[in-house]
Order: C-alpha cells, then structure tokens, then sequence
C-alpha cells in the first residue's frame, strides 16, 4: 500500500536499458532528503524476473515500494520508431501513464538516461494549477516547434504530471486521436505526440529539473550543469558508451557503483575507455562535422576551419 506522503515516480525499461534504470533509482535514492519516501512504478517493456530482483535489490539503498507493469504495446502499433534512434516502443509508454495509477493524482516520470543530484520533493509538490504536465523546454525548442507549428516544444524526459486533472479530461484519447490523424508528423516519438496534442497545458519547468547534457556543449553548459537538480545524458555518446573525461558524465558511473550492475565498471575501463581515447586523438587529426545546415567545422592536426556550404 501506498505512503500518504510518497513521491510517485515512474520510468520505463525493457531488458537492454535496465542497467540505467537501476542507476536513475539508486541515485534517487542516494540524494533524497531525510523524510521523503517513494513509491516506484517500473512500466516493464520485456525485463526478466532475475533484472527485476536486482532492482528490487537496491532497498539495500534505502526502503521504497515499487511495482513492476506490463503494458500492452498493441496499444501504439501506430506509433513509430525512426531508424536512426536508440529508442523502443518503450518510449511511448508514458502516454497512457496516468490510467495505468487511477489512484495516483500526481507523478513525476523520468527517462532512464538521467541522473537525480536532489530530492525530488520540490519538483513534486510543485502546483502546475490546470495544466496536464510540466516540463522543461527542449534544447532544439525552436526547431521543432516550427516543424509542428507550435509556439513552444518541450523536452519529455522528465515530467510532473498532473494524473488527475490529465484523467478528467480525457487526455490519453486526445493524444491517440492525435497520432491516427497526424500520425506523418511524429519524428521525436512521444515527445512530438505530447508538445502537439496539449501544448496548450504545458506548464514551462525550470531547467534545473531537466538540465540537457551534451558533450559538445560543455564549456557553455558548466554553469547549468553545476546547479542542476537532474541532469539528463540526451547526447548520443551516452556516458557508458563514451569516456568524455567529464565530471557530469561520471556521476553515472559513480551510482552505477551502488547497483547490482557495478561489474560493468571493469568492462568500460577495459574497453570502453581506451577505445574512445583513440577515437577522440583521430578526431584531433581529421574531422568534419556540420555545426548547422550551412556551415561545416573542419578539424586538422587540432586547428578548426568554419567552411559554408555550396
């Protein structure tokens, strides 16, 4: 049964990203504040008992509760998945959340690709009034708010939803009339499909609670970085496939230490390290990457070259 005072939080796995799972909760965990206690529900896309047991190992952490469902992925044989993403249908799962917990009013839903460096009490208590979730605005907002012809878009990876007010009004049937009538519009999976069908009842978080991680960005980012409360690794060079040497990326590895899966600290010191210290010395000899659509950055033996298209 649940806690009266319970954060209600929920995040999505299948069996191949149930390692980061387990190092979202355990840092939940190793930053809450003294009176917070969670109730955890894990939306299962395919993650086997012994996976769930190690997850379930991590109370050794501190006690929470939690509950593992499965969700019929019949649901979204509409919804896409691009190509070029590492995402699975998993990633849809958050749109039909909050009638999975008819007795949860209030949940936040996090990605399993993110770091928790606070309590989450303030996010949770955070009134977003009539709104149906608040979220922080996507670091690409501008683009693809045009593509959608929206005034803003926002980022989906981490969400305070208002379960309660999003049950009223019927707000999962609103988003799958969305995808059977706009179905050629949806490039960013579930975070089109939220951003175009209530943008309206988007309540804008602060960034502290979604701060956007790139390795690219780093020297404009440290600041943000430094103050924020989640930290979510959106760039492709995740942090257990990319040795960046970068402080934020190793809070990672640091929470993986207190999971059931802290063994892969050994395979990325013995493969994942040197093979990206290679490719990072062969990028400082030779490399071409497009900054915008108009302009390419050459590197050669470490000096920078801007050159336009055409």
């Amino acid at each position: 049964m649940q806690k009266n005072n319970s954060i209600n939080i929920c995040l999505s796995s299948d069996n191949n990203y149930i390692q980061h799972l387990a190092v979202t909760i355990a840092s939940i965990l190793k930053n809450k504040a003294e009176d917070d206690s969670f109730s955890f529900i894990i939306l299962d896309g395919g993650i086997t008992d012994e996976n769930k047991e190690k997850i379930i190992a991590l109370k050794s952490i501190c006690d929470f509760d939690i509950e593992f469902v499965t969700v019929d992925n019949s649901l979204f044989v509409k919804c896409p998945i691009q190509d070029w993403t590492h995402l699975s249908i998993v990633g849809y799962y958050r749109l039909v959340l909050p009638d999975i917990k008819p007795e949860w009013d209030k949940i936040i839903y996090l990605d399993c690709d993110i770091v928790v460096r606070d309590s989450l009490k303030e996010l949770f208590n955070l009134d977003i009034g009539d709104c149906y979730i608040a979220s922080v605005t996507d670091i690409s907002s501008k683009k693809h708010a045009k593509r959608l012809g929206l005034k803003s878009y926002s980022n989906s990876g981490v969400l305070l939803i208002n379960s309660k007010k999003w049950r009223e009004d019927n707000v999962t049937d609103k988003l799958f009339k969305w995808i059977d009538e706009n179905n050629e519009k949806i490039v960013l999976h579930d975070q089109d499909i939220l951003n175009a069908a209530i943008n309206d009842k988007i309540k804008p978080l602060d960034s502290k609670w979604n701060t956007l991680y790139l390795t690219r960005s780093l020297a404009e980012d440290r600041e943000k970085l430094e103050n924020a409360k989640i930290i979510h690794f959106i760039d492709k060079k995740k942090p257990w496939l990319f040795y960046s040497g970068d402080k934020f990326a190793g809070e990672y590895l640091y929470y993986l230490g207190f999971t059931p899966f802290k063994d892969f600290l050994k395979t990325y010191k013995k493969k994942v390290v040197p093979v990206s210290l290679i490719k990072r010395f062969l990028k400082l000899i030779f490399e071409i990457r497009n900054i915008d659509e108009n302009t390419k950055l050459i590197t050669i033996l470490g000096l920078k070259f801007k050159k336009k298209r055409g």
